[in-house]
């Protein structure tokens, strides 16, 4: 009890759960973690032991992180994993950066091999339900959604007002920058998008089943500005490594109403 009579009540975590890329960032801030207390004993003069010894200035586990013992990493993880869901209960996007989110073993390739597409189809809607959905054929950077038609060619899907998307190969919704949502997709998967023009929400599903948020919304896009004079179209932008001896697969699709 404080002393102007307010009690402070445990924030409900129970509903929080970490999505792949915020438990990557968890391991991230474990290792960041044990490398400043390591830096900060060596400043102080104290040097690796096989056993603790206070007045010697030894400990066990001044180490580099990857050879401390499994025991250690876990306390550290599940600390900040703690720390990670309490930001995320108060509402707070913790993600890290797109580098921390590079898989190490995805082969660099020059910018010269890759080539980035738009596609736009001529449909657009003014009022009412649509749904489209297409079938992921290949890996990489691709967004899907649905657009105002001020969505200009020069700049990517979603970064501006204009657009809002869903970043699959990442699990990212995208609209006046990103955020995590649901979950990453795989080739064969199938990808669907509904659009409320009555009630200005949208989702995404996975193959038949809802996307949701972290925090547990089945909306990934919700009380967004509608002008019925304002055609809505659905736009996808596509990155593609040139494939010598390939054939191209086509892409294409069309809303259906709801």
């Amino acid at each position: 009890m404080m002393s102007n009579g307010y009690k402070p009540a445990p924030l409900d975590l129970s509903d929080v759960k970490l999505l792949p890329p915020q438990e990557i960032l968890v391991d991230k801030l474990a290792e960041n973690a044990h490398n400043v207390w390591a830096k900060d004993r060596i400043k102080q003069g104290w040097t690796y032991g096989i056993q603790q010894d206070l007045k010697n200035k030894r400990n066990p586990r001044l180490v580099p992180y990857s050879l401390l013992d499994e025991r250690t990493k876990k306390s550290n993880r599940d600390s900040l994993r703690e720390a990670v869901r309490t930001f995320v209960g108060y509402g707070y996007n913790i993600e890290p950066s797109d580098q921390e989110l590079a898989d190490p073993a995805v082969e660099k390739v020059s910018i010269d091999k890759i080539r980035f597409f738009r596609v736009e189809r001529s449909y657009a809607v003014r009022s009412g339900k649509w749904y489209f959905e297409f079938e992921v054929v290949t890996g990489g950077d691709m967004r899907v959604g649905w657009a105002r038609p001020g969505c200009r060619p020069d700049i990517e899907l979603g970064a501006d007002d204009q657009a809002f998307v869903f970043e699959g190969s990442r699990g990212q919704r995208w609209h006046q920058g990103s955020g995590y949502f649901g979950r990453t997709w795989q080739p064969g998967d199938v990808v669907g998008c509904m659009i409320n023009l009555d009630d200005a929400s949208m989702i995404f599903t996975l193959n038949g089943e809802l996307l949701i948020t972290n925090k547990g919304s089945e909306l990934a896009f919700a009380d967004y500005e509608i002008d019925s004079d304002t055609a809505w179209a659905h736009p996808a932008s596509l990155q593609l490594q040139r494939l010598q001896g390939q054939p191209p697969k086509l892409f294409s699709y069309r809303p259906v109403r709801a």
